[in-house]
């Protein structure tokens, strides 16, 4: 018999076996079920139904790289089933692989919600914020009731800078029910929008009398801001930074060697060198510490310069990933410019070029907000002529407070202390100050104060140092949050 368990000599088993294991996953006996289904795909390695049920168990076990492997060997198998694609493309997103999962798309006949849904988070993810909204608003047409895409089409709403419609849409799905931690953080925070709907007293009740989870910390405190106490706010907020603290901060020091190393590195291009070429379409860098208001400055350009906003787009790093790679070349995040020869240069400006031409349009320009921009903007600056560079800054106790109190997703251990977030602020300073004073007649430096006050005057005055004709007087609806610290000054 070969030791092998009984139900491999029927195909009446094993279907018996396949369905066991299903109405296992449907009960949450994960385990169980995987071990049903790996013993079948060991016998039959080609039985697509089980490579499917395989790839959907680790799906539920957030095992998404297991999940997307099982799932492509099913598609080996069939390649017409346009839920396999779609289940694919999902897990494509998850695990990063955009183009993966536009491919496997591309391919789908029937259209519909979660189609469209895929799609729009593929955009959001890649910072292609104007298409994820279309895309979007393609899903909830098929399914309007739909809390996944609700919930993130808000968010794409808000990172457009379309505050009311983003508030609008959370609050029809608090209204609706979903009175989700998630909707709650994006109703409430620092921002202070108004959401008089919010029953402030039942969730702090709720979320004071439960062990928090990863994140609650924060809303509970933004709760507890929203209501004034002020004090119960910062503990909770300081909660959190320690948490998170003390997981990350063998990674705090290193980020701060790496930011000392990076700026003695950057001395080197104190002398400018004579710009050599340029862009198709002018390019602006804006830069800055987090929470300054680069994303309300791009909203404003769009506008009033016609540029292309391209948010934090990775444009930059992608192409000149490309051409180190392309040369042979091993290719490390933050490498300088200056390894390139001028045959490289050309290539990246080919590579610039051409997506310029895609992704500008009609536009004037293209401005990028990408943290990381702050890294190699000299170095572009002096090998492209028609490139330009803006340094917004904030009042330093209405930043600190902006970083402390905000959930990062993802690492960001400047963020994590207040004596860390006081050196990424100088460190951002210090930056900046040596491409303003190497490039002066092409990099400015504004307060974001200045911008919320009297934008038109910050759009003049970059004007001047692209020579882009602006559009004056323009009436812009922002809502600013100018000397929002104000309660939290003794913390600091």
């Amino acid at each position: 018999m070969g030791g092998l368990p009984p139900f491999f000599y029927s195909m009446n088993n094993i279907v018996f076996e396949l369905k066991q294991a299903e109405d296992e996953r449907i009960a949450g006996k994960l385990g169980s079920a995987k071990k049903r289904v790996v013993n079948i795909i060991k016998s039959y390695p080609n039985y697509f139904s089980a490579l499917v049920l395989l790839g959907l168990i680790y799906a539920d076990e957030k095992e998404s790289e297991k999940a997307y492997h099982a799932l492509l060997n099913a598609f080996l198998i069939n390649s017409d089933n346009d839920n396999l694609k779609l289940s694919i493309a999902a897990l494509s997103l998850d695990t990063r692989k955009y183009q993966v999962a536009k491919y496997f798309l591309s391919s789908i006949k029937e259209h519909s919600a979660e189609y469209f849904n895929i799609y729009a988070k593929i955009y959001s993810a890649l910072k292609q914020y104007d298409d994820a909204k279309i895309a979007f608003e393609n899903s909830l047409r098929y399914d309007a009731n739909w809390y996944d895409t609700k919930f993130y089409y808000a968010k794409c709403l808000a990172d457009l800078g379309l505050t009311e419609q983003a508030n609008k849409c959370l609050v029809e799905l608090y209204n609706s029910g979903f009175a989700t931690i998630e909707v709650i953080d994006a109703l409430i925070g620092p921002e202070v929008n108004d959401c008089e709907i919010i029953d402030f007293d039942k969730h702090i009740h709720h979320l004071s009398n439960k062990s928090l989870v990863d994140g609650e910390h924060y809303v509970l405190a933004n709760l507890h801001h929203r209501k004034g106490n002020y004090d119960l706010a910062w503990a909770m907020w300081a909660k959190a930074k320690e948490l998170k603290l003390s997981k990350e901060r063998n990674q705090l020091i290193q980020l701060e060697k790496d930011n000392i190393n990076c700026l003695q590195a950057q001395k080197r291009y104190l002398n400018s060198a004579k710009p050599s070429r340029s862009f198709n379409k002018p390019v602006f860098f804006i830069s800055g510490p987090s929470r300054t208001g680069k994303t309300t400055l791009e909203k404003i350009l769009s506008t009033s310069l016609s540029l292309k906003a391209g948010y934090e787009s990775t444009l930059f790093d992608d192409i000149f990933k490309n051409v180190v790679e392309d040369a042979g070349l091993p290719y490390q995040k933050n490498y300088l410019f200056s390894i390139l020869t001028n045959q490289m240069i050309d290539s990246f400006k080919i590579g610039i070029d051409q997506n310029l031409e895609t992704l500008c349009g009609s536009s004037n320009g293209f401005s990028i907000a990408t943290p990381s921009v702050i890294y190699g903007a000299l170095s572009y600056m002096q090998n492209f002529d028609n490139v330009y560079f803006i340094h917004i800054c904030r009042n330093l106790n209405d930043n600190i407070f902006k970083i402390f109190t905000r959930n990062y997703k993802e690492g960001n251990e400047y963020a994590l202390s207040i004596e860390a977030i006081k050196n990424y602020i100088n460190w951002y300073k210090q930056m900046a100050d040596i491409i303003l004073s190497t490039y002066p007649q092409r990099s400015i430096r504004i307060n974001y104060e200045d911008l919320i006050d009297n934008p038109n005057d910050i759009v003049q005055k970059i004007s001047k140092i692209s020579s882009i004709e602006h559009q004056s007087n323009l009436s812009f609806s922002i809502k600013g949050d100018v000397g929002i610290s104000k309660e939290y000054k003794k913390y600091f």
